[in-house]
């Protein structure tokens, strides 16, 4: 199988850290959502791990196929290296739709999402979040069809926070 590299570069503070990894040709293809090429996507070990667990408990819903298509299709870093703008479990983050309105949520874990700002990753906004970096546009299905919103910032990540125990 041919290998291809890929760079992950970020900045902690003065210093710049970049991380090389070797991916099988076959991951690097684009899936496609509206006919538009998605970006990788970054997971952390930890998160990556926990997120498997939990397919595997949650088979029988539909939304855990398309959490297992995001696993499959993202590059997975060490906590400590995932830059400080990518959404991971328990990251709170802003993100806002074309016609203006913002919205802060918490994405989480389907047991601890007991408010309204706490997303699901069980849900296509959840998991259409994890993964993307402040910036990015992404889309998800809601029962109207499909909607498009811009995840403008991340508030709080775990790792960035030194909080590796969510």
């Amino acid at each position: 199988m041919a290998m291809k590299g890929i760079a992950i570069s970020t900045s902690v503070g003065a210093e710049r850290w970049t991380l090389w990894e070797q991916i099988p040709e076959r991951l690097m293809s684009l899936t496609r959502i509206d006919s538009k090429p998605r970006k990788t996507i970054l997971i952390t070990e930890m998160d990556e791990r926990r997120l498997r667990a939990l397919a595997r408990r949650h088979e029988r819903y539909p939304a855990v196929a398309a959490l297992e298509a995001e696993l499959t299709r993202a590059i997975i870093v060490a906590p400590e290296s995932v830059p400080a703008d990518v959404v991971t479990m328990n990251s709170r983050v802003v993100y806002s739709e074309p016609r203006g309105a913002s919205f802060e949520v918490r994405l989480a874990y389907p047991t601890d999402a007991r408010g309204e700002a706490d997303i699901s990753v069980l849900t296509s906004l959840g998991t259409a979040l994890l993964g993307v970096q402040a910036g990015e546009e992404l889309t998800y299905s809601t029962g109207k069809g499909p909607v498009r919103v811009q995840v403008s910032r991340v508030v709080y990540q775990p790792e960035r926070a030194g909080d590796f125990h969510l």
